[in-house]
């Protein structure tokens, strides 16, 4: 089991569906993983064109079940000692020099496959040589996998979602909010929009592969850049938002403006990077761990200054009397609890959506699972909108107060109040006001 178990952790995943084109490849593996997890449909084609230096290797076609038994079983040996190729498949075919084959699976109902060249007399130092080129076509000439099969219109209808929250933004910001709206705002809605964009350039991206089973690398470079722009825009409007821009405070002292700046460039050179060496049937940089990492690593430092900003609004509830400036306090602290919440909704979105595939989701529902994602981020999106709402003079809670200097000058009083009452007095009114 474990000899076998390390041979997929050490093969060369060339791609996880798809069509597969390698001009020249060397192989310094003995199993090489040419599709992976793949769902065919009944009445799927599948084209295999292999050429191999020497041959010895063993072309192979799994099911999910019978890949679970080749790992789960015991290896083999033939009398040479070499391991053994045969085991349950649902295709196999020796490779000499040359192989040319056409396959057509009689599947009673949708499954999932793994493609693979398997070489049991594997030597690292005289390795293969491989040109491969693989395709299939699912029923009704569809080329992206059963579980990507509704990608197209996910994205497309996701894209419409954030153009419409765009909008929405826009004309809040132009008329109700117009004389308190704030640079913030802008750059949140200007994610939104490069997020709507981002996805409507992958709709298109998907709606190709869908057709022809392959897409010039340019739209996957674009697709690509558009990505990473988008999350590094995230990051930076998170980052302000929890550092207090334009909520707690005007401006950022020079120290956290460089690091602001530091950290946005590192973004955007990261994201020229990783689409410049990440093209269709080449393996990623590693840039792209490296950034998903980073963002982790932000989110959790951008929740603990959001804690600190709150247990700071809240000494200085407990500390004031009941002022305009208290309900402005009050009003800061609701919208950071805001933050809060889209921040940790937006650190768990990855584990959220991990649980699901495992529990609740199909494996051939995984274009659901991509837009349960998608609409949580739309959520974390409303959320933070939501926190930059700007104070009303109209609001119920300065209404209360100028009653409340009325009474007080009649009574020949000043307006008093501990910081204990303060906050109960205004989680109840809250309720109330409108």
């Amino acid at each position: 089991l474990v000899r076998w178990s390390s041979w997929i952790l050490w093969s060369c995943v060339l791609c996880s569906g798809l069509k597969v084109q390698v001009p020249s490849f060397t192989a310094d593996v003995p199993f090489l993983l040419l599709l992976a997890d793949v769902g065919f449909t009944p009445g799927v084609e599948i084209s295999v064109n292999i050429t191999s230096s020497d041959p010895g290797a063993v072309f192979l076609l799994l099911s999910s079940t019978q890949l679970h038994d080749w790992l789960h079983g015991p290896p083999r040996e033939d009398t040479d000692g070499n391991l053994s190729s045969y085991f349950a498949s649902q295709w196999r075919q020796p490779l000499s020099r040359q192989m040319s084959a056409r396959i057509d699976l009689d599947l009673q109902k949708v499954d999932f496959f793994y493609a693979g060249i398997f070489d049991p007399t594997f030597n690292a130092e005289m390795p293969k040589q491989y040109k491969i080129d693989l395709d299939f076509v699912n029923a009704h000439g569809q080329h992206l996998p059963v579980q990507w099969a509704k990608l197209p219109l996910m994205w497309a209808i996701s894209s419409i979602a954030f153009s419409f929250f765009v909008q929405g933004a826009v004309i809040l910001t132009s008329t109700t909010w117009y004389r308190s709206s704030t640079p913030l705002h802008g750059l949140l809605m200007l994610c939104a929009a490069l997020k709507a964009i981002e996805l409507v350039v992958r709709a298109e991206l998907f709606r190709v592969l869908s057709l022809d089973g392959d897409a010039p690398p340019w739209k996957l470079k674009v697709w690509r850049l558009l990505h990473y722009v988008t999350d590094t825009f995230e990051l930076l409007v998170m980052v302000l938002i929890a550092l207090g821009w334009k909520v707690l405070r005007s401006r950022l002292s020079d120290v956290e403006m460089r690091c602001v700046r530091v950290l946005f460039a590192t973004g955007m050179l990261m994201a020229l990077a990783e689409a410049q060496v990440t093209g269709p049937f080449r393996p990623a940089s590693g840039l792209g761990s490296i950034f998903a990492i980073t963002q982790m690593v932000i989110y959790l430092s951008v929740i603990l200054t959001v804690n600190q900003n709150l247990q700071i609004l809240a000494m200085g509830l407990e500390e004031s009397h009941f002022s305009p400036t208290t309900i402005l306090m009050y009003r800061k602290q609701q919208a950071y609890f805001r933050f809060r919440i889209a921040f940790y909704l937006m650190l768990l979105r990855p584990s959220i959506l991990a649980w699901l595939r495992l529990t609740v989701i199909e494996e051939s529902s995984e274009w659901l699972l991509l837009g349960i994602g998608e609409a949580l981020l739309l959520i974390v999106y409303i959320l933070l909108f939501s926190g930059l709402k700007p104070t009303s003079d109209k609001s119920g809670l300065m209404k209360l107060w100028r009653s409340e200097m009325r009474g007080s000058s009649r009574r020949g009083v000043q307006g008093s109040g501990t910081g204990g009452q303060l906050g109960a007095t205004l989680s109840l009114l809250e309720e109330r006001a409108v």
